[in-house]
């Protein structure tokens, strides 16, 4: 229901806060190349910039990975 989504969505806002950190290592969610992980994120966060819950200002090294996984081929497939 519209309330339950409202309150997950803070949640989700602190876990990518959170995650944000993780970003700054590998250039990959699981290492050095590209994996079926990546694809899972990008995935997500597409389906939450459909839901208007995108990327908050401030999580440089997210934006960083969304910005380079976002321009690969496959990603507009």
């Amino acid at each position: 229901n519209r309330e339950w989504g409202r309150e997950r969505r803070g949640q989700a806002r602190a876990a990518r806060a959170m995650s944000d950190d993780q970003r700054r290592r590998p250039p990959c969610r699981a290492g050095e190349a590209f994996s079926i992980a990546d694809i899972t994120a990008l995935s997500a966060l597409g389906l939450g910039r459909a839901l208007d819950v995108g990327l908050p200002e401030g999580l440089d090294h997210r934006h960083g990975w969304y910005d380079r996984v976002s321009r690969r081929a496959s990603a507009g497939a």
